[in-house]
């Protein structure tokens, strides 16, 4: 069964952590002919995404907005659980699995598969 998954890369001074890398390959791998989805977050949010994309996501989310330059983990867990939610439907009593909703966040995907999250960090965090 082909599972959907969201990739979660890590920033760490504009560049993505060495993990975030595997986790790519690992969601690849299990994910059985499903989307992998890289989020983004933070500055040089769009040269991860690509990044991300070259090393096997089928698309990304990007939220490349000045208040994730530093990482603080409560803007960056909200907008990656907001993500998460708008983009999947999970298991629920009716038996419904990993349906992916598309992005969620309100933008248009781009050439690359990427969509940007700026305007609806906006409206979450203002």
């Amino acid at each position: 069964m082909a599972h959907s998954i969201l990739v979660w890369i890590e920033n760490f001074g504009g560049r993505a952590a060495a993990i975030s890398h595997e986790a790519l390959g690992v969601a690849r791998s299990i994910a059985q002919g499903g989307a992998v989805t890289a989020a983004a977050f933070g500055m040089n949010a769009e040269m991860l995404a690509t990044e991300a994309i070259t090393l096997g996501a089928d698309s990304a989310v990007i939220c490349d907005d000045a208040s994730l330059a530093e990482f603080r983990p409560e803007p960056a867990v909200a907008l990656l659980a907001k993500v998460a939610r708008d983009a999947y439907v999970f298991r629920d009593d009716d038996g419904v699995v990993d349906e992916p909703r598309g992005a969620g966040v309100g933008g248009e995907e781009d050439e690359r598969g990427a969509v940007d999250c700026g305007e609806f960090f906006e409206r979450l965090f203002v």
